[in-house]
This record gives structure tokens, C-alpha cells and sequence, in this order.
């Protein structure tokens, strides 16, 4: 795996004391007003980054994630792209102008049996309004890591109300 992609992936949270400050980070974040149209567009084009195969973080991602599993790079370029898809500008508008705004911060914890399930709830919920604090599966801590920090370079406003952690199964009591 690249050395930089490693540094980009989350670190494993090991403490209740930094899943509270994290938290609490969150809820800053979504104090600052942003409108749902600019949330769209930056979610918006963060996905047209990763639709393009030669985005050297999908690149290094697809890599690492098909090096973990064993999986053909080919095989997750296809889920991935499918993944995207739906995640035009004139769709993430459209959700903008008829979502209810929520300003709540929301726990997701994502599964690892497919790199990227979960970003339909993620552009949901920051389109709405809210802050995300996203729990990776132990087996694919990737993915969200390195969207999320392109979301952090697209508008860091954005970015900020997104948090990727990662923890083993034996800190049960962080779940």
C-alpha cells in the first residue's frame, strides 16, 4: 500500500474521551450556516472526481482495496462506478431544494463487504444538513477516508461535518 494512502485512511479510535471530542468537533461544524445547494455541488463534485478512473485517490484506493481482498481492480472500478452514478449535480440539487433540513449529528457504520456502501446515506444526510461521524468496517477502513478528504479539498466547510473513525470489534463499548 502507498505510504500517503495509509496516512490518509483513519486511525483506529481507541477511546471514548476522543469519540466525545470528535463529537463535539461535529457539532461545531454544523453551526456554520451552509446552504443545501452549495452542500450538493460539493458532494457533487467530489463523486465526479471519483467517476474519473484516473483520480489518483481512486486510483491508489481501488488498489489498496483490491491488494487487501484479492479483488480485481477491474471488478471494483465497475462497483464503483455504479456506486456514482446517481450522484449528478442536477440530482443533488434537486434533493437540496426538497430535503428537509436537519441539523443533527448522525453515527453510520458502514459495511465492509462492499467498498463504498453507505455513500447514498452519506449524501443524504450532509445534503440535509446534518453532520456524519461514519464508522468504517474494521476490513475496509479506506474508502471513506479518502472520499471524505476529498470533500475536505472540494470545500473544507463540507469536509468538516464529515468524520471517518475506525475501531476493532474488542472496543464494543465506542459502538
Amino acid at each position: 500500500m502507498n505510504s500517503d494512502l495509509g496516512k490518509l485512511t483513519t486511525s483506529p479510535l481507541d477511546s471514548a474521551v476522543k469519540l466525545v471530542a470528535l463529537a463535539a468537533g461535529l457539532r461545531v461544524a454544523i453551526e456554520r450556516p451552509l446552504t443545501p445547494s452549495r452542500i450538493a455541488a460539493v458532494v457533487a463534485e467530489a463523486c465526479a472526481h471519483w467517476r474519473n478512473r484516473d483520480f489518483a485517490p481512486r486510483r491508489e484506493t481501488v488498489a489498496a482495496i483490491a491488494a487487501a481482498w484479492g479483488w480485481s481492480q477491474p471488478l471494483l472500478d465497475e462497483s464503483i462506478d455504479a456506486l456514482l452514478a446517481p450522484f449528478s449535480v442536477d440530482a443533488l440539487e434537486n434533493f437540496a431544494r426538497h430535503a428537509p433540513r436537519r441539523s443533527d449529528l448522525v453515527g453510520l457504520i458502514m459495511p465492509g463487504n462492499i467498498p463504498g456502501a453507505g455513500l447514498h446515506e452519506i449524501a443524504i444526510g450532509l445534503v440535509a444538513g446534518c453532520a456524519l461521524m461514519v464508522k468504517t468496517a474494521t476490513a475496509e477502513p479506506i474508502f471513506f477516508a479518502r472520499f471524505a478528504q476529498t470533500l475536505r479539498e472540494v470545500d473544507g466547510d463540507v469536509g468538516a461535518r464529515l468524520a471517518v473513525v475506525n475501531w476493532s470489534r474488542e472496543y464494543s463499548e465506542l459502538t
